[in-house]
């Protein structure tokens, strides 16, 4: 089926506007741009769209593209090859996702890259900024605080990670020609201020406030009423959510009665077993089968659309942090639930879910 003619959202527009601008020498003291995007906005797209204007526009010379995880890198380059924005651009800017090797671009407009990667070859990744004019695109930059003093002890290992991402992120911003911050929240739940952006004078009793004035600065912001209004998102209600566990008597098989339950978490039913019976129920290889299914449906679905995209395929599992994940389910405790048809014996009882 062939997909409709893409729209720019406005948030989108105002940014090709902004470029426009720039390109012409109308908004030439603009170096940064921050662009606060409410989750499914479409942030994704701002990169290809900054990107293709102040390149072709003779301004930078190569788009650098970090994010905080390693299924975003994969997005960022689909996002570059996606035929529909190519098309509607008149963009053929190419992207890939390297690793830490020499020459990580390797001949295409730009390359996407990790905080972790940038972390273990700092110099590498400096010496890409200052050989060429860089694009630089901090996305999600709220996961990068400003660091602490050189030694001062971080308060847990994942506060140390960040501050080395932080450390060595800082050089690469200083270098970069033009620098493109990306975020869902302009704030971090520790408190602490977001490198690169800037601030107003600390007052007392009041946390951190950006100066949205600053100069060199250009704020787009796209909040979730507009991508609402706009039909960018849609809207979630959250339903109440019913469950029903039953268990068989040692020996038994399903079907057979006597059993143990059902125990239902509806209203008018819930008993003092109920809670614990259901919990029991989602801490067996029920939950484990399920977030392998969802695991390997969102592969299958990546891989697809790769593959539609005339792109490599990922990077294989292992290695990689998702792995890691899997590893952890597969290593979690409690028998394989597998759904028990008639005359089978379940390890530990039958489980159905309304």
């Amino acid at each position: 089926m062939t997909r409709p003619a893409p729209s720019l959202r406005s948030h989108q527009r105002t940014l090709m506007a902004l470029v426009a601008a720039m390109a012409r020498g109308e908004a030439g003291h603009v170096r940064k741009i921050l662009a606060a995007v409410t989750p499914g906005g479409g942030k994704s797209l701002l990169p290809v769209i900054a990107a293709h204007g102040l390149i072709k526009a003779g301004l930078v010379e190569r788009v650098v593209w970090v994010v905080p995880r390693d299924s975003l890198r994969l997005q960022a380059e689909e996002a570059f090859a996606d035929p529909l924005w190519r098309a509607a651009f008149g963009h053929a800017l190419s992207v890939r996702a390297a690793d830490n090797e020499r020459d990580p671009a390797r001949g295409t407009a730009g390359y996407i890259t990790t905080y972790q990667a940038v972390a273990a070859a700092p110099a590498l990744h400096l010496a890409e900024a200052r050989a060429h004019r860089t694009l630089l695109v901090v996305d999600e930059v709220h996961h990068l605080p400003v660091p602490g003093r050189p030694g001062a002890e971080e308060a847990s290992a994942e506060d140390a990670e960040a501050g080395a991402w932080s450390r060595a992120m800082l050089p690469v911003m200083e270098a970069a020609a033009f620098r493109l911050y990306l975020s869902g929240t302009l704030e971090r739940a520790d408190g602490r201020r977001i490198l690169g952006l800037p601030y107003q004078p600390a007052a007392p009793g009041r946390g951190p406030e950006l100066d949205l004035d600053a100069p060199g600065l250009a704020v787009i912001g796209y909040s979730r009423a507009q991508a609402l209004a706009e039909r960018a998102v849609l809207p979630v209600t959250f339903g109440a959510i019913d469950g029903e566990a039953s268990w068989l008597e040692g020996g038994r098989i399903a079907g057979d009665s006597p059993r143990v339950g059902p125990h239902r978490l509806g209203a008018g039913s819930v008993r003092v077993t109920t809670r614990p019976a259901l919990f029991t129920a989602l801490r067996t290889g029920f939950a484990r089968d399920l977030l392998s299914e969802a695991f390997h449906a969102t592969k299958r679905l990546r891989a697809r659309r790769r593959a539609e995209r005339q792109l490599p395929p990922g990077e294989a599992v292992r290695g990689s942090a998702s792995f890691w994940w899997w590893r952890r389910i597969r290593r979690a405790r409690g028998p394989i639930w597998r759904p028990c048809e008639a005359g089978c014996r379940p390890g530990r009882g039958s489980v159905t879910s309304a």
